[in-house]
């Protein structure tokens, strides 16, 4: 008996350096196929910060960044907003604005310009999926164009975007929402790029919503529906 636990432990001792290099190569590849990129990558228009732009920045900028990737791939463009009584959406494919540019000149301060689904390519064949952005202009005195806010719709918009939400689910349906698209409040940091996408017969639905007044005070429960005309 004595001799078999011998011979068992003399096998388990042939074979744990074999493992042990083999745990250490599988984690060797591993992390040589994991991508090292450390940061979340950051959107921007050209060189400028922020998401509140003046216009002509706007215009003179001539592509779309990224920081922290190999490669801007491409992403859906909406165009809302002053000027826009109609949603405008379109698709980039790399990081230059040239293609866009008459769709650009057509914007004026109270435009609002999101930027979803942005793929980009973080390390070399790695493709992953950045969130978006919306950019709202202004002129010189930091003043919208009122006469170019053409309908209902855009100035309740306005009215909404303005409001800092902190609690409830907001539900957004109806036209440019083939699905129902539900926000909750780790979204509400990205609300602005759901509100840009509604145009005249979009649904918002607002279930148990409270946001903050101006005072710093909080408003009382919202249960009600808005569709946009």
């Amino acid at each position: 008996m004595f001799a078999n636990f011998c011979y068992l432990k003399i096998t388990m001792l042939r074979y744990i350096p074999v493992t042990f290099f083999a745990l250490l190569f599988i984690n060797f590849c591993v992390a040589q196929s994991t991508p090292k990129s450390s940061s979340y990558p950051e959107l921007s228009i050209g060189n400028l910060k922020g998401t509140r732009l003046h216009i002509d920045s706007f215009k003179a900028q001539k592509e779309i960044k990224v920081s922290g990737v190999i490669a801007f791939k491409s992403a859906n463009i909406y165009f809302t907003g002053a000027n826009f009584p109609q949603a405008i959406m379109t698709t980039i494919n790399g990081s230059s604005l040239e293609p866009l540019k008459k769709i650009i000149d057509k914007c004026v301060p109270g435009s609002v310009v999101t930027i979803e689904n942005i793929q980009v390519e973080v390390e070399k064949g790695y493709i992953r999926t950045i969130i978006g952005k919306a950019f709202t202009f202004y002129d010189g005195e930091g003043k919208i164009d009122s006469q170019k806010v053409a309908s209902k719709t855009n100035k309740h918009l306005y009215e909404l975007m303005k409001k800092e939400f902190i609690a409830g689910i907001i539900y957004f349906s109806g036209n440019n929402f083939t699905n129902v698209t539900t926000v909750t409040k780790k979204d509400f940091p990205s609300l602005t790029s759901f509100f840009t996408r509604c145009v005249p017969g979009s649904l918002i639905t607002f279930e148990n919503c409270v946001y903050k007044e101006p005072d710093g005070t909080l408003s009382k429960p919202i249960f009600k529906s808005i569709k946009l005309e």
